[in-house]
């Protein structure tokens, strides 16, 4: 952690948690019906990648509220301490995903993780480009750290004062890209 960091920005899936948090309502959906499966894949071919992980979350929470989904889900611990530093410090701590917002909601609850902020796909599927245009009105001048673990988080990495590449067993600062 770095004392001028004022906000603190971390990604969900593969980041605070070890898991995708899709994938893992997939798998999920397919085991239980699989023609609600491809009534979601349809959904995607349809209506486009918001849509379904909409109707994905749906199913879900018409089947059980998500509670078989998410049995899985796992908080990464080295994260997490990075997370309780900030948050004890007074940092401002936005979770910034591309997850459908009702899925960050409920897995964030489920790891007991309660930011200052959550933005998650609502509207527009928040992923890179995207992702960091959501967070412009929040961050402004503001020097802030990025926590992230895939390539679509480059561009968040590009304009984080303080970028952390996050893998399962390890939390790298990047150089300023």
């Amino acid at each position: 952690m770095d004392e001028t960091v004022e906000i603190a920005i971390f990604d969900l899936d593969g980041t605070l948690i070890f898991q995708d948090s899709l994938y893992e309502q997939i798998k999920a959906v397919l085991r239980f019906s699989k023609s609600k499966f491809f009534s979601c894949l349809f959904t995607l071919v349809s209506k486009g990648r918001v849509h379904f992980k909409e109707r994905v979350f749906q199913i879900n929470e018409d089947y059980d509220k998500n509670i078989f989904s998410f049995r899985n889900i796992r908080i990464n611990p080295l994260v997490y301490n990075e997370y309780n530093k900030y948050k004890e410090s007074g940092v401002r701590i936005i979770v910034a995903t591309a997850a459908y917002y009702k899925t960050a909601e409920k897995v964030l609850n489920k790891i007991k993780i309660y930011p200052d902020l959550l933005i998650g796909t609502n509207k527009d599927n928040l992923k890179g480009h995207a992702k960091l245009s959501s967070l412009q009105p929040h961050i402004k001048s503001s020097t802030w750290a990025y926590y992230g673990d895939s390539k679509s988080d480059v561009p968040l990495f590009k304009a984080a004062d303080l970028p952390y590449k996050v893998t399962p067993n390890s939390i790298n600062r990047l150089n300023k890209l």
